[in-house]
């Protein structure tokens, strides 16, 4: 509780001149503190949580929820050495509180945090990366393996191997395919044929080698490619809205389910296909 007292201050001016004056205790407590009032609203304030509503009695009650969610924040951080940010924390909390309550909100939490162990990680993505001759951007140079591994002289090129491992520097198409002898040749109907495909133009141009993609897809997934693109839209049919290439794609690898009827698509072209919404 603050009084009426006063507490003695001083001030040092330039060239060494002292001056001692006396100010309310109430003010040298609030300027003390007053840190810590800055520091709470820097943390509230990317978040704008008064333009939910209108009403300034619905703005107190959710200003007065997100200081609570604040000092709680800082008080489980310091105590457990939470990493994470105060919107994981928001979000946490949100969870728990709406699961424990809520019966029908546990079992969508429950089915969603199903469905995130079932998505791809980054891991199994960098594993399915295919071998495609690249360019580094910005131009970043490695030394080209071939070369070095003939001549024993280093030679530093601005191409790359995307899915090998290290991403070892290629310096040219020969070399990229000396490089990539030992990958067995891919199952299609032409094992002889040696298929490239240039990508992109100028900084961004790229030559895909086909064969080595067809590998690493597997003979299923390479053969259910065709009808895959008819059916995430192409020039003749309409795409999901707001749903792409690379969502589509990453729904396909999450239920490989779904290669199975490609390939049925693609062995029975003109099989009617009756589909019972009820």
């Amino acid at each position: 509780m603050y009084n009426a007292g006063l507490v003695e201050k001083s001030k040092t001016f330039f060239g060494d001149r002292t001056v001692f004056f006396n100010k309310p205790l109430h003010i040298d407590r609030y300027n003390s503190l007053m840190g810590s009032v800055d520091m709470a609203d820097q943390l509230l304030k990317p978040y704008a949580y008064e333009k939910k509503s209108l009403a300034w009695l619905k703005k107190l009650g959710i200003h007065f929820i997100f200081r609570i969610l604040l000092n709680s924040f800082l008080v489980y951080r310091n105590q457990t050495k939470y990493k994470g940010d105060f919107l994981k924390y928001i979000i946490s909390v949100s969870e728990e509180l709406s699961c424990k309550h809520s019966d029908g909100a546990r079992a969508l939490h429950d089915e969603e945090k199903e469905r995130k162990l079932q998505r791809p990680t980054k891991k199994m993505a960098k594993e399915e990366l295919v071998h495609a001759w690249v360019r580094h951007q910005p131009r970043k140079q490695k030394m080209c393996r071939v070369c070095y591994k003939e001549s024993g002289k280093r030679k530093d090129t601005v191409y790359y191997c995307l899915g090998c491992p290290g991403e070892p520097g290629l310096c040219s198409l020969e070399h990229f395919t000396s490089w990539h002898r030992d990958i067995p040749k891919p199952v299609s109907k032409y094992p002889a044929a040696d298929i490239w495909v240039a990508f992109g133009s100028g900084k961004n141009f790229t030559y895909l080698h086909i064969n080595i993609i067809c590998h690493a897809l597997a003979k299923e997934k390479s053969m259910a490619l065709l009808v895959f693109h008819n059916f995430t839209g192409c020039d003749t049919t309409s795409t999901f809205f707001g749903k792409g290439k690379k969502t589509t794609w990453e729904a396909w690898r999450a239920y490989p389910e779904v290669t199975e009827a490609f390939n049925y698509l693609v062995a029975h072209p003109h099989t009617a296909v009756i589909v019972d919404s009820r």
